[in-house]
């Protein structure tokens, strides 16, 4: 009575929601059996279900990936194994889902970006995006910018961006409280969305609040960066005419955001 290709929920679901589950007996653990890199197909195929239109199978599978941050966090101050598999893995898989065209399944890799960001404050490694914990507030999430970003009403996505710039500017004598990485690889291609999607009057504002962002996180990066992004804006636009405007502008902001000293 099935297709080939049609998903058994009944079996899936259940699946994932144990690996949502991160207690002591975590099935990432079990299954891991001391090696994380056993779970590596495990894992692609929860990146993979992210991007299923069947909502219940994406939540349940970001809610196991989630676990998994917040499982390999505990299991790295005993093996460095974790740490490897968060690096080569995880935090790569979840920075390419950032360029994700659909607005709700980016949301769950940006709100990925902020469980390891939150579970790996304390690390060393510029590649688990712990210098970002300071955008994160648990006691009031109406100042945390991954929520605010997300957030279904887009003033709430604009004050977000809003929030960003003030402590971009903060740190703008000190730009090393937010790594090169993280600046070109997680906050920088959420703020350029908004230029790419933004087609009604009724974004206007939000787009525009997005290219003030790009051009205050210009200013903080490093010469190759601050290139590539310019020729990246470059050449789309010819590809998105319908987003000349918004484009433009982005470029604009990156330019005026030059502060590099010439010879």
């Amino acid at each position: 009575s099935k297709r080939v290709d049609e998903l058994d929920f009944e079996t899936i679901i259940p699946e994932l929601n144990d690996l949502g589950d991160d207690d002591t007996s975590c099935a990432w653990q079990v299954l891991a059996a001391g090696r994380p890199i056993n779970l590596a197909p495990l894992v692609s195929i929860c990146f993979h279900y992210l991007h299923n239109e069947d909502g219940v199978l994406a939540r349940a599978s970001f809610s196991g990936l989630k676990a998994l941050i917040r499982v390999s966090s505990r299991e790295a101050s005993e093996n460095d194994l974790w740490i490897k598999f968060m690096e080569s893995l995880i935090v790569p898989a979840t920075r390419s889902g950032l360029q994700a065209r659909s607005a709700p399944i980016r949301r769950y890799y940006i709100l990925m970006i902020r469980e390891t960001s939150k579970c790996f404050s304390g690390h060393e490694s510029l590649n688990l995006c712990g210098d970002l914990h300071g955008l994160i507030d648990e006691d009031n999430p109406d100042v945390d910018f991954f929520i605010g970003v997300t957030h279904v009403q887009i003033h709430r996505r604009a004050r977000a961006f809003q929030r960003l710039r003030k402590t971009l500017t903060g740190v703008e004598a000190k730009s090393s409280t937010f790594s090169s990485q993280s600046l070109s690889s997680i906050l920088l291609p959420i703020a350029l969305h908004p230029a790419y999607e933004c087609k009604t009057k009724a974004e206007e504002s939000f787009a525009l609040e997005g290219i003030a962002t790009v051009g205050a996180i210009s200013r903080l990066l490093p010469w190759n960066k601050y290139h590539n992004t310019i020729w990246s804006i470059l050449s789309s636009i010819d590809r998105h005419p319908e987003q000349e405007r918004y484009l433009i502008g982005a470029l604009c902001a990156i330019i005026d955001a030059f502060n590099f000293d010439l010879v």
